[in-house]
């Protein structure tokens, strides 16, 4: 009996065993803390790609909202900008820069639409890897020579690239709006 009491005031602290298998566990839970942060911030960037998309979406149907005579002349019917085109830079402005100018070198709704477009695509660059833009005018009337008949609702496609669990996956935001 005094044998049993003995060795259990002998033993105190832990033994290496459970030191090691405690090390373990530790280790196993900050490696799954490590891969939660790294799957966050990778969905961070999707959803900040997704927004920036949403969002030029959005202003290109505003500005074409506000050059309505351009979208009747169908500047705006049928625009594909591939990542790899070379943007023409319409070497105009269209910007009032205080209210006692005037703006002499944008005075047509096509310069109009030339520089919206520019800014545009510009700025789609600017902040999407490797983007395609795409505006096509979902025609009414098809049977008619307009190639966009009034009133007729239009689609703005960006396409971007994005790196995924290391491997480049392509993603897509579609926009239809009546100007």
């Amino acid at each position: 009996m005094y044998a049993n009491i003995n060795r259990q005031i002998n033993q105190r602290g832990f033994s290496l065993i459970e030191i090691l298998v405690s090390l373990l566990i530790l280790s196993i839970g900050m490696l799954g803390m490590a891969g939660l942060q790294v799957s966050g911030l990778r969905n961070s960037a999707t959803s900040s790609y997704r927004t920036d998309a949403t969002q030029l979406s959005y202003n290109i149907a505003d500005s074409m909202r506000a050059n309505r005579l351009a979208v009747d002349d169908n500047h705006f019917a049928a625009i594909e900008i591939d990542h790899g085109d070379t943007l023409t830079d319409p070497e105009q402005s269209c910007l009032q820069t205080s209210p006692d100018t005037t703006v002499s070198s944008c005075t047509t709704v096509s310069d109009m639409a030339a520089v919206d477009l520019y800014d545009w695509a510009t700025r789609a660059r600017q902040q999407l890897p490797n983007v395609d833009l795409a505006i096509q005018c979902n025609d009414l009337d098809d049977t008619d020579s307009d190639d966009c008949t009034e009133f007729s609702t239009h689609t703005v496609t960006l396409s971007w690239d994005e790196n995924v669990d290391g491997s480049i996956a392509t993603n897509s935001f579609s926009y239809t709006f009546r100007p």
